[in-house]
């Protein structure tokens, strides 16, 4: 077993060791039982041709004895002891009649009882014994009658030699495929070595950031790391993004808070029991404490990649709320094109962003509100989001106006002033796009760019 912390480099290089291990050690079995079988089937064919050359070459005289000079092309039927033989025997009770090869001298060649190997189907049978000199010879035999004579015939062939040479041929298969698999071996641990050294390289640069030499992840990765590098320096600039948006927020809100607390205390100073400036003071005061506290939040949730939440849900959720509060009121929703569309940040923040600017065109539309939402193109980081109405609209001098926090256009209509600034702060922290435009009926649309996750 490998453990757990063993490093992926070596985890690859054991695992596919393994396997190239396994594969030529079968590699090796399939060629040798290959060339042990093809070349027993070609051995075989040999001795099945001298048999039948044999069976041409005999015959029977009118005394009844064994004639022919039996020729079979095998210069090893002529050497002593070479274990190539032939003999051909008149079968009677006496087996008078004899014909062998030069080889064979004056010897004869060893049968297997009938009844441990009987002949088959081509009358014919083959099995292997030692000669007079311990080699291990290959008989094949058979019987046939010319006449009233039955004559058997056996033809042998080297088996030891055959074996010897199959044992040659599987030590240099074996010798050859050792010396391969170890080549295959060295060049694949280089291989892995050289193909995840970008990794090495991102942990190595990791530290360096742990040690604060280096501030993000530098160089070219593959395209299989890219995206995880491009998260770490995401991640770092995030982190860096929180420290320097808090530094900055808390300054904003001391000094947003400097005039209401001023107004407050002069008020207090100058009356009894505090007044509606009071209350007014006090409720500005808490609003700007919670949209910078929401700020804050949204930064360190942005640029990361554990919030995400799905926009058609949340959008089709809010469309049905806004239909049950203003019943009088028309809410069309459009989805171009297929699939799913998953927004990189916190559900809780496309809420509120979709909340304001539905709450805002259901306060001012005169009866229809359509909200449409679309992947921008193939490949985009982003998604879009429109929504319209056919109110009065903002015109066009006073639009930048009306995305300041506390803007209020109609004092008349209820109102903080605070939902477009909220929506547009919002956006701003995921890094996306807001415009104020007119709407298809002369009312105003909201077009918004939100990043969408990969």
């Amino acid at each position: 077993m490998i453990p757990a912390s063993a490093s992926m480099t070596n985890r690859i290089i054991v695992f596919t060791s393994i396997f190239t291990i396994a594969a030529i050690a079968l590699l090796a079995w399939f060629l040798i039982a290959q060339f042990r079988d093809n070349a027993f089937s070609a051995f075989s064919s040999v001795q099945q041709a001298h048999l039948f050359n044999l069976l041409g070459e005999v015959d029977v005289d009118d005394r009844g004895r064994l004639t022919g000079r039996p020729r079979l092309g095998d210069s090893r039927f002529d050497e002593e002891d070479s274990g190539w033989y032939w003999q051909a025997t008149i079968i009677d009770s006496e087996e008078r009649s004899v014909l062998r090869s030069t080889s064979l001298k004056e010897a004869r060649i060893a049968r297997v009882a009938l009844s441990e190997l009987p002949f088959d189907a081509a009358f014919q049978r083959a099995y292997i014994l030692p000669d007079t000199n311990g080699i291990l010879i290959r008989v094949v035999e058979t019987e046939f009658e010319v006449g009233e004579t039955a004559i058997r015939l056996q033809t042998t062939a080297n088996f030891s030699q055959f074996q010897a040479t199959i044992a040659a041929v599987r030590r240099d298969i074996v010798a050859a495929l050792t010396a391969f698999g170890i080549g295959l071996l060295v060049l694949n641990a280089l291989l892995i070595r050289v193909g995840l050294r970008p990794l090495a390289a991102a942990r190595e640069q990791l530290v360096e950031v742990q040690n604060g030499k280096k501030t993000r992840l530098e160089g070219q990765y593959p395209a299989e790391i890219a995206p995880l590098a491009g998260e770490i320096n995401s991640l770092i600039e995030n982190n860096k993004r929180v420290v320097e948006r808090a530094r900055t927020q808390v300054g904003n809100l001391a000094h947003a808070l400097k005039t209401p607390i001023a107004v407050l205390r002069n008020e207090s100073d100058a009356s009894e029991v505090p007044g509606p400036l009071v209350r007014e003071q006090t409720e500005e005061m808490n609003n700007y404490v919670q949209n910078y506290l929401k700020r804050a939040q949204i930064a360190a949730q942005t640029g990361g990649a554990v919030f995400r939440s799905d926009a058609l849900a949340v959008t089709e959720k809010l469309i049905r709320v806004m239909r049950k509060l203003n019943p009088d009121k028309e809410f069309e929703f459009v989805r171009e094109g297929e699939g799913t569309i998953t927004f990189a940040g916190e559900q809780s923040d496309l809420e509120e962003i979709l909340g304001n600017l539905f709450e805002n065109a259901a306060k001012w539309s005169k009866s229809r509100v359509r909200c449409e939402i679309a992947i921008e193109s193939v490949g985009s980081e982003f998604f879009a989001i429109e929504v319209e109405d056919d109110g009065p609209g903002i015109p066009q001098n006073m639009r930048e106006a009306a995305l300041k926090r506390g803007k209020r256009l109609d004092e008349a209509v209820p109102g903080t002033g605070l939902g477009l600034s909220i929506v547009a702060d919002t956006v701003e922290a995921y890094r996306g796009k807001l415009s104020l435009e007119a709407s298809k009926w002369d009312g105003l649309k909201v077009a918004i760019e939100l990043p969408l996750s990969p």
